[in-house]
């Protein structure tokens, strides 16, 4: 496994410090455990070969001394930014100055300046009198030109929907496996189907999936959101105004939303049942 997968695998970014390593693989790991699923042999495979990746993920990073990312350098400005120094192409071009002693001189003849004059005043009575004898006419105001209204775009896909909405939303997904159900990714995000739609998602920290999750009431949302937080058995709406759409939601283990590296687990009630809070994506909740 490269360093790449690893990192996938543990849902970090590259870079990340060995204790972010050791804190998402025993997320991972309490998530994955086969021993949770012992009364379904399909998940319980499932689980067991996800927990082999999770430690093999993180021998690796140990393996490679959970290498830093260097920051690009930026470059210096130049010299010239300074808007007080001057720019080489700043210099203005040489202008030939001309003596009046060197123009050839005209003699002007004193009766031109006179019939000029005539000409013009003769000119200003006529167009008076010819504006006078025109009747007055008032133009009629034209209505503002409408500022066309664009149309509402879609923020993003949610829960029940089609292929067709990801696909016009997301765009063609860089792979499809139907090894456990239909899942589409989009670098290191997945969308997974049930039935032709929506069942869940899991974003990552280089690619963002564009979601948009509506709380079934949204006065509870608002009031969840004034208070900016909420109680250990508080209700999706009331997390969905405080957090926002989670980055994550699975319902393998009962329905899990996840927070970075930080989740919650709700009830049949859709209320909080279990809590993981994380000091990397720490949660708004009020213990």
């Amino acid at each position: 496994m490269d360093l790449a997968d690893a990192y996938r695998v543990l849902e970090l970014a590259p870079g990340a410090s060995r204790d972010e390593a050791r804190e998402a693989r025993i997320v991972l790991a309490k998530v994955w455990h086969p021993d949770r699923h012992q009364g379904d042999p399909k998940v319980y495979e499932r689980a067991d070969l996800k927990l082999r990746q999770i430690n093999e993920a993180f021998a690796t990073l140990e393996t490679a001394g959970f290498p830093k990312v260097e920051s690009p350098q930026r470059e210096a400005p130049p010299a010239y930014v300074d808007s007080l120094t001057p720019r080489p192409h700043a210099t203005p071009p040489k202008t030939e100055v001309v003596h009046d002693d060197a123009r050839p001189r005209r003699r002007v003849r004193l009766w031109v300046p006179f019939a000029l004059g005539g000409l013009v005043a003769s000119g200003a009575i006529a167009f008076m009198l010819h504006d006078r004898n025109q009747p007055t006419s008032i133009a009629s105001p034209q209505p503002p030109t409408p500022i066309p209204t664009p149309a509402p775009a879609t923020t993003g896909f949610t829960l029940g929907s089609s292929r067709e909405d990801v696909r016009r939303i997301m765009g063609e997904p860089t792979r499809i496996d139907q090894t456990f159900g239909e899942r589409w990714a989009y670098g290191m995000a997945e969308v997974t189907f049930r039935g032709g739609v929506v069942y869940g998602w899991r974003s990552s920290a280089f690619d963002q999936l564009k979601v948009s999750l509506a709380p079934t009431d949204a006065k509870v949302a608002a009031d969840a959101h004034a208070r900016g937080t909420y109680g250990p058995h508080a209700s999706r709406d009331e997390v969905l105004g405080v957090e926002g759409a989670p980055d994550g939601i699975d319902d393998t283990f009962g329905e899990t939303w996840t927070f970075g590296m930080s989740h919650l687990t709700f009830d049949k009630e859709g209320h909080i049942n279990e809590v993981w809070d994380t000091h990397a994506r720490p949660l708004h909740i009020k213990q």
